[in-house]
């Protein structure tokens, strides 16, 4: 229980680290003399991108992942032998 307590509040910790990050930058470009809604706007456009992205790329992945072996063991076979 400790390990998935401890596993919660570091991803709220990296999430709220990230937030921070996203926050300087929308100050950084307004002091720059951005507008606050392009700014915001930039930042969730970019980081939706980013995360579009990594899912699309995820599902790519995932297609290779064929778990044979638990496959096999949920159906009650026996492991096949290869042949010498």
């Amino acid at each position: 229980m400790w390990m998935v307590a401890c596993g919660v509040v570091a991803a709220v910790c990296i999430v709220s680290a990230w937030l921070g990050l996203m926050a300087a930058l929308v100050i950084a470009a307004v002091s720059l003399g951005c507008p606050l809604l392009v700014a915001v706007l930039a930042v969730a456009l970019t980081n939706g991108a980013a995360g579009g992205v990594l899912i699309y790329r995820g599902m790519g992945m995932s297609h290779g992942l064929l778990f044979s072996a638990t496959r096999r063991q949920l159906a009650g076979k026996s492991p096949a032998m290869p042949t010498p």
